[in-house]
């Protein structure tokens, strides 16, 4: 009776991993999906609530190809099968899957880790990707909030550090929040600039046109005469004739041609030497 009680448990608990719906694993060029797969694999099994016995015993058969390949040879290393724990499991599947230089590099990222040019939504997608492979270290949730802070873009991070978070929830609404009210803000100083600049463009090229417009109406061709270098002093008189050479715009005493020329009749003589 008792074990017929322990079969039906079993089973109970198969039919409450099934429903989950776990995805089947045989391999990958990404090494990391293999980690992804194990993980999963590990939450619905313990929503399932499956003890690390039954995990061990679940977990393979989702287990396909080279994967279920894996597995048989898992087994056949261990003269006692039923002693496999789950981190047994857990280590050997890690092994085979996910080369350590592989987790090494992501740790490395997660190290280097800034913000830059992304905005603090995608930052906070990749440091919560990342921060997985930082587990030795143990990040517990003040070590989470330094390290999430330290890789801030400056402008953000120097208003932020001021402050104290209860948690890493609130630190990351507060950095959105933040970030929103400074692009906000800059949004605002371009539109006032952008309309500074065009009003200024536009007042420069209204001066320009007004200028140019009194320039052309003031600068009036008038004849120019030619006069001889002797007499400095000279100076046009519009409507007087000379005498001696019978062109207009000197008296004869001006004259700059020489006296011995043939006088030129005055047209009248109405304007003579005095």
């Amino acid at each position: 009776m008792g074990n017929h009680h322990g079969q039906y448990q079993q089973h109970s608990k198969l039919s409450e991993l099934q429903k989950t719906r776990p995805q089947t694993f045989s391999h990958t060029d990404k090494p990391l999906e293999g980690e992804d797969w194990l993980r999963d694999m590990e939450r619905k099994l313990i929503i399932a609530k499956c003890p690390d016995l039954e995990k061990v015993l679940y977990a393979p058969h989702y287990l396909t190809g080279a994967a279920a390949s894996w597995w048989e040879n898992f087994l056949h290393m261990h003269p006692n099968e039923n002693d496999i724990t789950w981190d047994d499991f857990k280590e050997g599947f890690r092994g085979a899957h996910i080369p350590k230089s592989i987790m090494k590099i992501k740790k490395r990222e997660f190290d280097d880790l800034k913000q830059r040019n992304m905005t603090v939504s995608d930052y906070n997608s990749q440091f919560t990707l990342l921060s997985r492979y930082a587990n030795e270290e143990r990040m517990t949730e003040i070590k989470k909030m330094e390290k999430f802070l330290d890789g801030l873009a400056p402008a953000l991070k120097c208003q932020l550090v001021v402050h104290t978070f209860p948690d890493f929830k609130t630190l990351v609404d507060k950095a959105i929040t933040l970030e929103d009210e400074r692009r906000s803000l800059e949004d605002i100083r371009k539109r006032k600039r952008d309309q500074t600049n065009h009003a200024r463009n536009h007042r420069s090229k209204t001066d320009f046109q007004k200028g140019g417009t009194h320039k052309s109406s003031s600068n009036v061709s008038r004849p120019i005469k030619n006069f001889h270098a002797r007499d400095k002093e000279f100076t046009y008189r519009p409507g007087v004739t000379c005498y001696a050479c019978g062109e207009e715009g000197h008296y004869a005493k001006q004259c700059p041609k020489p006296r011995n020329s043939t006088p030129k009749p005055n047209n009248g003589g109405n304007n003579s030497a005095p």
